[in-house]
């Protein structure tokens, strides 16, 4: 909620602090079973790639030719800065590489995921743990997290084209949030990609509309809070926040009232994992309900 006044103020910056991330939920929504099986899907839809005979549980060996070929065509993307031990580590990550996959997964499930959903997912993982339950879904006897890597990608692929609906909506939604999850939390992506942290050309702008931001308390008080003003816009989107300019400097009192929260321009831009976080409808994770669109719906003081 924020209450204009005069048109003065000042952003300055180019090196935001680091945004604190929601904690996750005290109870572990998902039992060890349940996060193997979901680790195991995720990690073959973004694999680590080795160019060595390893682990097949956990890696998918490529043949040398075929990854030093990977390796020389990213070097091209990447250019001369980015070092081979940056490539290496970036072929080598899987979906699951880091521990910041887990605790997003956790606040989705425990926080953004509505009650039918979420046991549909645990009833999915709980059946692929079990041999009749592997068999029925995946044509394999063995649970699926103990398969390697590249029977789990065939059995991705039997889910794309399955002719059973649920199947579909499953291959769709966790590949869609395995690979955007990645995108999130990987460490050398943005190194290979050349995607800085801050913007390089990036000016903070130096003219902003001044307001007092009044945040309101989840609990309801004693006495309820009476504040005066002319007008009240619900909304802070582009058609609010031009009104309420307008209007204020016409001379009114405007409030403006929105459900999310206010960032002060010192701490932006915020990471692509803080961002999602904090600026994005349930941290960026909408879909449809055959979860064949996924939407990315803005939500901060400001519009969406």
């Amino acid at each position: 909620m924020a209450a204009i006044t005069s048109n003065t103020g000042d952003i300055t910056g180019a090196n935001p602090p680091p945004i604190p991330l929601p904690p996750s939920p005290e109870q572990d929504p998902l039992t060890a079973e349940q996060w193997s099986i979901l680790a195991a899907i995720a990690d073959a839809v973004v694999p680590s790639f080795t160019s060595s005979v390893g682990n097949r549980l956990l890696q998918h060996p490529l043949r040398t030719q075929v990854y030093d070929t990977a390796r020389n065509r990213i070097a091209q993307i990447a250019g001369a800065s980015t070092g081979s031990d940056v490539i290496t580590t970036y072929l080598g990550e899987s979906a699951t590489s880091t521990p910041e996959f887990r605790n997003i997964i956790s606040r989705l499930l425990g926080y953004g995921m509505d009650e039918t959903s979420r046991s549909g997912l645990l009833t999915i993982l709980n059946a692929l743990n079990t041999r009749a339950g592997a068999l029925l879904l995946t044509g394999y006897v063995t649970p699926l997290d103990c398969l390697p890597v590249a029977d789990r990608e065939k059995v991705l692929q039997s889910w794309a084209s399955s002719r059973i609906p649920i199947l579909r909506d499953l291959y769709r939604s966790l590949t869609t949030l395995s690979m955007i999850l990645w995108i999130r939390t990987s460490p050398t992506l943005g190194l290979v990609l050349g995607y800085p942290r801050v913007p390089v050309h990036g000016t903070p702008s130096k003219d902003s509309y001044a307001f007092r931001f009044l945040q309101i308390p989840r609990t309801i008080a004693a006495e309820p809070m009476v504040i005066e003003t002319d007008v009240v816009i619900v909304g802070s989107g582009c058609g609010g926040a031009v009104a309420a300019k307008i209007l204020a400097e016409a001379g009114l009192r405007v409030l403006v009232v929105d459900k999310s929260y206010y960032w002060n321009p010192l701490r932006l831009p915020m990471s692509e994992l803080e961002g999602m976080e904090h600026l994005f409808e349930n941290a960026g994770a909408v879909q449809s309900d055959d979860a064949s669109i996924a939407v990315v719906a803005g939500s901060a003081w400001g519009g969406g």
